[in-house]
């Protein structure tokens, strides 16, 4: 049976509990002050219900739903009978209420029920519903900040254009500086890949040798020398650095290399930025596509984190693409889907084996048994070891209705090379013909964007430890904690797996 969505369920409630506040206080002329006392007075005491009933109790909306009635129940009652007691001590004290005029004008001034009732109708309308909402997104459990929360949700509910207005304002006011040298090596071994230079402690990546403590039989991340069997990246600055764009095994060894990282820096002009590449060998590592408790909507047995099950072979995790109402595509997972899949958009297509590649779809790859899942975004940003034509021309269909192209963000994508390894890159001050020329030095044939902004490009590795999988980001730069897709997570992701 379906169920109702809390955002639309105390919406509803509170519309019908003022509806009921409305027809008892008709006959009585209140005042606006009286009007909003009520409306804090029942706010408050729901924001302190909803947050001992579900934060308190720590709700998993895919696993307490009967736990979520009970509350909006109990809500619902409390509210009631704040509502009742606050019409009677105002209409029967109306000496004790705080008005906007003197007592003695609002007498001979008093509103028309029939005034009353619009307004209270017209607040009912457009701010108690909405008020409902963005509470119930702000005290859900969440690794979000709170400020991200608040300006999703705004997003997601028609203020897109809004937000996305103000991050291109914010973006294109605020641009990295030209010139410059990076702050972090560009030589990925040891504790490099902390952007620490000080002597690393146990259970980190050390050059040449693993000094996990992890369980007999377990994975391991252990940092070796940069290989030569892989062809480096090609440098996008004429003098490149120490350690440019050469790789570094952090999955597997020199012969059989898992996860290998590099870092380069992504043009010629803005020489202080620094972006990440890791390269993933699917024949010898698995890739998962997990959903989010929001994205892509819809209840789904992962609860929006790395099965713990599943995480004593846990590699890595990095994000995947645009909200999926931003996505320009479609979502489908062993069998299920999430939005429907769209011919032509790049696709992330992973198999039944856990190989996967990078592909426009009806034209690379097309639904068959041997697919498990396919995660869309946007279009192609390389094909045929080239960055598609017209990808410096504005277009919302191929590029996404956010920034826009050409404002220097974080970026992160994807893409895969001749002999069907993927890579990822991810970093700071890319437009998406950047992220693209970054992609192409990297030798991916094909390539798309996956998510962009600092809230969302995120990579990290793991090395098994006696207490779990201990994670380290792939760039310093990378603002949230590696635990964060060990825990419920709002959007979908890719996990990385040991075979």
């Amino acid at each position: 049976m379906a169920t109702m969505n809390p955002h639309t369920a105390l919406g509803l409630a509170a519309g019908g509990l003022l509806t009921i506040e409305v027809v008892a206080l008709q006959n009585n002329a209140l005042s606006l002050g009286t009007i909003v006392i009520t409306l804090i007075v029942v706010g408050a005491a729901w924001a302190a219900l909803h947050t001992l009933l579900i934060r308190g109790l720590r709700w998993d909306p895919t696993e307490r739903v009967p736990l979520l009635t009970i509350a909006l129940g109990l809500q619902a009652a409390v509210i009631i009978g704040l509502v009742a007691s606050v019409t009677w001590w105002f209409s029967f004290a109306p000496a004790l209420v705080l008005t906007w005029t003197p007592l003695s004008h609002n007498a001979r001034r008093r509103p028309s029920p029939r005034r009353l009732t619009q307004l209270i109708a017209i607040a009912t309308l457009f701010g108690v519903g909405p008020a409902f909402s963005l509470g119930t997104t702000l005290i859900r459990p969440s690794t979000d900040p709170l400020t991200l929360r608040a300006v999703e949700w705004l997003r997601l509910r028609g203020g897109a254009g809004v937000v996305n207005g103000a991050e291109h304002w914010w973006y294109s006011r605020h641009a990295p500086p030209d010139g410059g040298a990076p702050d972090i090596p560009l030589i990925v071994a040891g504790n490099a890949l902390s952007g620490t230079a000080s002597p690393p402690p146990a259970n980190t990546l050390v050059a040449g040798r693993a000094t996990t403590t992890a369980p007999k039989g377990s994975p391991t991340v252990a940092a070796v020398a940069a290989i030569t069997s892989l062809t480096p990246v090609r440098p996008l600055v004429a003098q490149p650095l120490p350690g440019e764009g050469q790789w570094t095994v952090v999955s597997g060894d020199a012969k059989h290399p898992a996860i290998a990282v590099t870092r380069i820096r992504p043009d010629a002009v803005h020489t202080s930025l620094v972006v990440a590449l890791a390269r993933m060998d699917t024949s010898l590592v698995r890739l998962r596509l997990l959903a989010g408790t929001e994205d892509p909507g819809g209840s789904w047995p992962e609860h929006g984190q790395v099965p713990p099950a599943e995480r004593p072979k846990l590699l890595a995790v990095f994000n995947a693409g645009f909200r999926q109402r931003e996505s320009e595509g479609g979502y489908w997972v062993a069998g299920r889907q999430g939005a429907p899949l769209v011919k032509g958009a790049a696709s992330v297509v992973v198999h039944t084996d856990g190989t996967a590649t990078v592909a426009q779809w009806g034209r690379d790859a097309t639904l068959g048994p041997d697919v498990l899942s396919v995660r869309q975004n946007l279009s192609l940003i390389v094909d045929n070891s080239l960055p598609v034509p017209g990808i410096d021309q504005a277009n919302n269909a191929r590029w996404g209705k956010t920034v826009g192209h050409k404002v220097l963000v974080w970026r992160s994508g994807m893409g895969v090379t001749k002999d069907g390894a993927l890579i990822y890159a991810g970093g700071p001050g890319m437009s998406i013909s950047t992220l693209a020329n970054v992609l192409v030095a990297a030798g991916t044939v094909r390539a798309m964007e996956l998510d962009i902004n600092s809230a969302w490009v995120a990579f990290f590795l793991y090395q098994q430890t006696a207490t779990g999988p201990q994670g380290t980001k792939l760039l310093p730069g990378m603002r949230h904690s590696p635990t964060r897709y060990l825990r419920a997570q709002s959007r979908d992701f890719f996990a990385v797996m040991a075979r």
